[in-house]
This record gives C-alpha cells, sequence and structure tokens, in this order.
C-alpha cells in the first residue's frame, strides 16, 4: 500500500501544480506571519514593454498567511478526505526517498529540511515525523489549502492581478467583480480614525503633507524626524529620510529604492513614459509598485494597491477619464461612503 502511495504522488505531480509552502513550522500565535508561497516576479514594465537599458531585478514576493490578532488565528483540522496517505520519515527514508522527491510532491520547504537533517543523522528524533500526501489540488502540511486549479503559482498570481482592469462604464462599475479579487491593505502600527469601516490608512499617506486621520491628525506628526534623518557617508538619503546605499541612485528608472522615488531623477526623458507605465500599477505586484509611492508633480488620491489617480494626466493627454478618475479596487468610492457618513453623523 506504501508503495502504491509513492507511485501514486509521483503520477500527481506530474499533472498538477507544485506549491511547496515556506515558514509552516512558524505555527503559533506570536509569529507575524506563516505558510507562505513565493512569486517569481517576471517583473515586466505595463504598457512601456522592456527597456533594454534596464535590465529587470530579480525579485521573490512572498504571499503569507498574516494574522492580525489572536482571534484570526484558526486551529489546523486535517480533513482526511484531502489525504490519500501519510509517511513517517523512517517509513521514507526505507523507501529511499529524497528531499528533492518530496519537493516535487509538494511537501513544505520546512519539513524537507527537517527530513534532510533526519536523513544526515542530524535529528533522529524526528524519524515519526509524517508527510501528508495530498490529493490533486490540495496542499499545505495537512492538505488544507487548495486554489481549485493545477496553474502554476506564479500564473494564478499573474492572471489574478490581470483580472483587476475593470473598466468603468460611465459612473456605474461592475461591483462584484471588483470586490471578490481586491482587498484593502491598512496600516496597522498607529492608531488612525479613517471613519467607518472598510476605509483605512494606506502607508503612502503618513506625511504626505495632509490629514487623513480623523480628529487628531495623528498621520502628519512628527513627520520632521523622518526628514532630518542622517545617513552614512556611503549612503545617499531619500527625502523621506530613508537610507540606501550610493550604488543605488540613479540605477533603474523603471524600479526604484527609496520608498518615495527619490533616488530616480536622472531620467528626464521618461519621466511621462514613467508616469504612464505606473497608471497600470493596480496590476503589477512588484516592488515598484506595491512598496513605493510614485507621484509626479501634485498628490492624486491614493488607492493603495500602487494606482495613483491623477486627473490632470487624463484631461492633459486627452485621454478617456474614467479610465484615470476612478480607482480599479474603489477605495476613492469607499472614501466618498466613509465622508457622507461621517457627515450624516455629525448632524444627528
Amino acid at each position: 500500500m506504501i508503495s502504491f502511495g509513492i507511485v501514486f504522488i509521483i503520477i500527481v505531480n506530474l499533472i498538477y501544480g507544485q506549491f511547496n509552502l515556506y515558514y509552516t513550522d512558524l505555527i503559533n500565535k506570536n509569529s507575524l506571519y506563516h505558510d507562505c508561497l513565493q512569486y517569481n516576479s517576471v517583473n515586466y514594465v505595463k504598457v512601456l514593454g522592456i527597456d533594454s537599458r534596464f535590465p529587470n531585478p530579480y525579485q521573490i514576493i512572498p504571499y503569507c498567511l498574516r494574522p492580525f490578532s489572536e482571534e484570526e488565528w484558526v486551529d489546523t483540522v486535517i480533513v482526511h478526505d484531502n489525504i490519500v496517505s501519510n509517511l513517517t520519515f523512517d517509513e521514507l527514508k526505507t523507501m529511499n526517498v529524497t528531499g528533492r522527491d518530496l519537493l516535487s510532491w509538494s511537501a513544505s520547504i520546512d519539513l524537507v529540511e527537517r527530513y534532510e537533517n533526519y536523513l544526515n543523522d542530524l535529528e533522529i528524533d524526528s524519524k515519526f515525523d509524517r508527510f501528508y500526501n495530498c490529493t490533486p489540488l490540495w496542499f499545505g502540511t495537512f492538505c488544507q489549502f487548495t486554489f481549485d486549479s493545477d496553474q502554476l503559482f506564479d500564473d494564478i498570481v499573474e492572471e489574478t492581478f490581470e483580472k483587476k482592469d475593470v473598466e468603468y462604464i460611465g459612473t456605474s462599475p461592475d461591483i462584484q467583480s471588483h470586490l471578490d479579487i481586491t482587498n484593502l491593505t491598512c496600516y496597522l502600527h498607529i492608531q488612525c480614525n479613517r471613519g467607518p469601516s472598510p476605509m483605512c490608512l494606506d502607508w503612502r499617506e503618513i506625511c504626505d503633507g495632509r490629514i487623513d486621520c480623523l480628529g487628531d491628525g495623528i498621520d502628519e506628526m512628527n513627520c520632521l524626524q523622518l526628514e532630518i534623518n542622517e545617513c552614512e557617508s556611503n549612503e545617499y538619503r531619500c527625502h523621506n529620510g530613508m537610507c540606501i546605499p550610493e550604488d543605488f541612485v540613479n540605477d533603474h528608472a523603471y524600479n526604484t529604492d527609496c520608498l518615495d522615488r527619490t533616488d530616480e531623477n536622472n531620467f528626464d526623458e521618461l519621466k511621462i513614459g514613467r508616469s504612464f507605465g505606473f497608471t497600470f500599477c493596480y496590476q503589477d505586484p512588484t516592488f515598484r509598485c506595491e512598496e513605493s509611492d510614485h507621484f509626479f508633480g501634485l498628490r492624486g488620491f491614493v488607492c493603495g494597491d500602487g494606482q495613483n489617480i491623477k486627473m490632470q494626466t487624463a484631461f492633459a493627454m486627452n485621454f478617456d477619464a474614467t479610465s484615470y478618475l476612478y480607482c480599479k479596487n474603489r477605495r476613492n468610492e469607499i472614501m466618498w461612503k466613509s465622508t457622507l457618513s461621517n457627515i450624516q453623523h455629525s448632524w444627528n
């Protein structure tokens, strides 16, 4: 029976996608993240294509479960219908299974490392640790996850971001298609009253010269401390006070290292092109969109996923303004509803 199980998982993973989770051993109520999949970004520049002057940097992006509180922790329940068989490390060793075999069978990276240590007599006590062989399309330490797809994870990520290109028709967007694939991210390290949920503070709205937190304006406090920060002699100081190595300055027009993008200033001929390229950041999961604040000239409305609404761009270039005046994730609409709710509350 064991031999059949091994043959079966070899056949299964030749047919279906392979998902190797990282940090599965971090599952405790003190960890900030666990059960991560890593996306290898192709890192193309939306619309503009590849510029031969700037090689694409190598980026690995982790997608993890990140519980915000103990209440959000869910105890793992083993669903036996998702498991073909489970084998101890000792049984795997007897059958001459290697760590490479386990990787091809969608075992987690942590489990493979523990198994390799067991084979090398470094973790003898692990002989009774178990590997759960999942049914097709299921993966995880206890076969608890599925995408209901046999695609590679890279393809799933790219397809998800591509689907975010839902156009507005007049003022009536396809509401359900947006909400099905988009969640807003929130900066939780300061207590900000941004209005009724789901509206919340985006990190790009901190120290941007405009008060976003109602009542106390805490998002604009102590900003001077950031700007007067001093860097080392071999570092470049970004406008927001962040320090980066001098070698990273003006090295790539499309991929900045400063969160405020102030380290790439020697490419004036690309400013318009960059502006239009970053217009499509809502479809780009890479650092230049998810982890940077890229506005040119006047500050627009921050959509929270890299997109930045700038009315003057649409009108000045004679484009269809509806493509540029709305957040693809509808954060601007959520903001208006939050504002109207506060106005109504103040009148009651």
